[in-house]
């Protein structure tokens, strides 16, 4: 037995198993009155102690607590990430919980901070882990997690630090961890032979490196009996992607994991094969845009500490969310990041992440946004759009992205101001070469 399941969080966590399973059989009526209450509660603080939401109680005159869900969408503006982007203390709470900042991965285009009290964060995840118990998942099972580091170190210590207590925390919660940047066929071969070795029950990822990880199975006719999930998570899991990894998984259940550093669980796969949205941790609406899609609004329901009300995530939807008279609403197939693979001189196919690493610790505060795209060559065009009055090492920034494609040639170019890249959210990296092979 491990010892750590005697944890009060983790016994906690089993009794609240029950409870939120309960929860996605209330009716309509039962949802509604239940958002409508942890809104309120959320509302009255921010509006006392939220900086941001003091002053926007005050300029729009809004009331002390709202009587319907439907009042409340018509009174409060949606929420860009401007405001948040450029005062993130504005959204902290003066009265807050103890917790921590946690930064996006920057898929729409620079990240940001969100600050996340501990009690809070552990709501969504005792979530989380009703989601996995659903597909027959236990919190202590053996998780391998294809997936990239969440931060870059600001130091060497901080390295050595964050390295240390990730290996223990991996060992004690039963992990497996299998890195995402560079993705060969003999590094997703290793992979494999590690997933049927250590016997994981569940594999968790991004969705393209879960996606690619699939294609070797095919390709190689190596199997993972012994797993019963397979979650895709981080982007845009698209139909073929899917079809692939249930082909290469026949005994696996593979679902569909929506959430954000906002929100860890937004939605996710139910049996019945809809992605249904987890509405007693968020009020999620759908409303139409000008490019005939539907931008996904969220209003972050237990997280009082550094509330969100109707913010525009900046992901999209083809259809308007489904509201059934039972259960839990579902979303449409989220568009969401898009970015394509590197491939790199020798082959190697690098997952976008392993850039992203690049663009933490000290760069995160002068680069604002930036855009690369591969040429049919294997050449990279790299834009980079730099926060007022900042400057960079182009060379070591250039010869660091050349070293990771094994050679090709890299050209960085600074731009006022990147343009957008379509619909949703800020398509970072292009590669013809890999659409092309």
């Amino acid at each position: 037995m491990n010892i750590i399941k005697l944890l009060p969080r983790f016994r906690e966590a089993y009794r609240m198993l029950s409870t939120l399973e309960a929860r996605e059989n209330w009716s309509r009526e039962e949802i509604q009155q239940f958002q409508l209450e942890r809104l309120n509660q959320s509302w009255a603080h921010a509006r006392n102690h939220v900086p941001y939401y003091r002053q926007l109680a005050t300029e729009l005159h809004l009331p002390k607590k709202f009587t319907t869900l439907t009042e409340f969408q018509h009174l409060i503006p949606p929420l860009s990430k401007d405001p948040l982007r450029s005062d993130p203390t504005s959204f902290l709470s003066r009265q807050r919980q103890r917790g921590s900042w946690h930064w996006t991965s920057g898929s729409t285009g620079m990240p940001l901070g969100l600050y996340w009290g501990n009690q809070s964060r552990l709501e969504v995840l005792r979530a989380k882990y009703r989601f996995y118990a659903s597909w027959g998942v236990d919190i202590f099972d053996r998780f391998a997690y294809l997936w990239g580091d969440n931060q870059a170190p600001t130091s060497w210590w901080s390295g050595f630090c964050s390295s240390l207590w990730q290996r223990i925390s991996d060992r004690l919660r039963n992990r497996v961890r299998l890195p995402s940047y560079q993705l060969c066929k003999a590094t997703l071969s290793a992979y494999l032979d590690r997933l049927s070795k250590t016997r994981a029950v569940a594999l968790y990822g991004l969705s393209s490196a879960i996606h690619l990880l699939a294609k070797e199975v095919i390709e190689s006719s190596k199997g993972c009996e012994g797993l019963r999930m397979v979650c895709l998570t981080g982007e845009p899991a698209l139909p073929p992607m899917l079809h692939t990894v249930r082909q290469a998984f026949p005994n696996a259940s593979t679902v569909v994991e929506y959430g954000a550093t906002e929100c860890e669980l937004i939605a996710g796969t139910a049996q019945d094969g809809l992605l249904r949205a987890r509405e007693d941790l968020v009020h999620v609406e759908t409303v139409a845009n000008n490019q005939g899609q539907y931008d996904i609004l969220l209003t972050v329901l237990c997280n009082p500490s550094a509330p969100l009300f109707r913010y525009v995530i900046g992901d999209t939807t083809e259809e308007p969310m489904t509201i059934p008279p039972q259960g839990f609403g579902s979303l449409s197939p989220i568009c969401g990041r898009s970015d394509d693979i590197l491939i790199s001189r020798t082959g190697t196919m690098i997952h976008p992440t392993r850039v992203d690493l690049l663009f933490e610790g000290g760069l995160r505060s002068k680069v604002r946004r930036y855009q690369a795209h591969q040429t049919e060559d294997g050449s990279l065009e790299l834009r980079l759009e730099l926060e007022s009055h900042a400057t960079i090492d182009i060379s070591s920034l250039q010869q660091n992205l050349s070293d990771i494609l094994d050679g090709f040639r890299v050209h960085i170019t600074v731009v006022e101001n990147l343009p957008s890249t379509g619909a949703g959210k800020h398509r970072a990296i292009r590669s013809e070469l890999a659409n092309s092979s």
